[in-house]
């Protein structure tokens, strides 16, 4: 049996692979060239990477996926130029002053809105060029610090202080643990680098649902996959607000035109200019849009079609 899959598949990202390297398997295994992912996972980190699949590509930048949940193990007494173990040593503190106390309560300074200045090894791009690139040219790039939100931090192992801890964090997207073991260490007056990582939860995407690539191999085609491990584009797009179009207007919606307030069951009042809202029919998800205002009208712009 050949599934047709448009939906998001959970896997779980083993240590030493890239996440090009999992789309790539996926889309083998899978027999599908649309394949894609929501977010980036170093390739000695481990744990979940959400794959779009088929017209759920076209959603992935839409995806309620802001919030994502990692344990990392810090090392203290090294600054690297990767802001990670796998780098390049540049200063040393044989020493480091770390105990459970202090460790807590610089975890716990983290808490909430602040800024973060990317690691420069990133995938991020200066003059159209990814820093990791340059990075291992010699060129490196210092970025402005961006804005960042970490909702929970704990330690969760402090028996190997003053060198090493673990640690969990729940954070906005868009934090590099990296960097934040990089700061961690300032904030205690020594040198920190990430060890390992695991990406434990992404979105509503988390670690105890996730396949592997062997796993998927095998289930990929049976009955029963789709309902185990595919989730559909309606369940992944649910924390945004649907609209439903009467009957009459079905077909401008499937055309991509614009659509008033007339159009739809619900009342366009409702919303402001900006949100973003599911498209439906009565029956089925349709595409994404946006709430657009003129000197006339409210409308609601079609971003997306499926």
């Amino acid at each position: 049996m050949k599934n047709e899959i448009h939906g998001f598949v959970n896997i779980y990202k083993e240590k030493g692979m890239t996440s090009h390297d999992v789309v790539y398997r996926a889309r083998r295994i899978l027999r599908n060239k649309k394949i894609g992912h929501t977010g980036t996972l170093d390739p000695n980190a481990t744990g979940v990477l959400v794959l779009c699949v088929g017209n759920a590509t076209k959603l992935s930048n839409y995806l309620t996926l802001n919030d994502k949940t990692y344990e990392a193990d810090i090392h203290f007494g090294e600054e690297r130029d990767t802001d990670d173990i796998t780098g390049k040593v540049l200063r040393t503190d044989d020493a480091p002053s770390v105990d459970a106390k202090s460790l807590t309560q610089t975890l716990e300074s983290f808490l909430g809105s602040g800024t973060q200045v990317p690691p420069a090894y990133s995938a991020l791009k200066v003059k159209g060029k990814k820093m990791y690139e340059e990075a291992r040219k010699g060129i490196f790039h210092t970025l402005p610090a961006r804005p960042i939100h970490i909702y929970r931090i704990e330690a969760l192992d402090m028996k190997d202080l003053p060198h090493k801890a673990r640690f969990l964090v729940e954070c906005s997207k868009g934090t590099y643990v990296r960097a934040l073991c990089r700061d961690i260490g300032r904030s205690l007056q020594t040198y920190a680098a990430m060890g390992d990582l695991k990406r434990t939860k992404v979105g509503n995407f988390d670690l105890s649902h996730a396949i592997t690539l062997e796993e998927l191999e095998k289930q990929w085609d049976t009955p029963s996959f789709l309902e185990k491990y595919v989730t559909s584009m309606e369940e992944a797009m649910k924390g945004y607000p649907s609209v439903h179009t009467k009957p009459e207007a079905d077909r401008y919606l499937l055309s991509g035109n614009p659509l008033l307030g007339h159009n739809i069951v619900e009342n366009i009042k409702d919303y402001q200019k900006g949100d973003i809202l599911l498209l439906c029919t009565s029956d089925r998800l349709i595409g994404i849009g946006e709430i657009k205002e003129n000197a006339e009208k409210t409308y609601i712009q079609p971003k997306r079609i499926l």
